[in-house]
């Protein structure tokens, strides 16, 4: 299955908390949902508000290591969970 890999999403702090995050998700994946199965992204371990995020966005674990964990959501599961 084809993998949409985000590299880097970052929003300013003033911004945060108020679902600019959740609606950049939402159209990344409305956008390339014909071409991606999953959206995959790694989240560094210290970064506990980044990877709280993904998790109640409906991503789930892949796999881990001291400095990071990787992150998949299903781009249909996301929209339907995010309409």
């Amino acid at each position: 299955s084809k993998v949409l890999f985000i590299t880097l999403i970052t929003i300013d702090q003033n911004f945060r908390r108020l679902g600019v995050g959740r609606k950049i998700l939402r159209l990344l994946a409305t956008y390339y949902e014909d071409k991606y199965k999953y959206i995959d992204l790694e989240v560094d371990k210290i970064n506990i508000s980044a990877y709280d995020f993904y998790i109640k966005n409906g991503f789930i674990e892949l796999s881990s290591n001291n400095e990071k964990t990787q992150l998949r959501v299903e781009i249909d599961n996301f929209l339907k969970k995010n309409k």
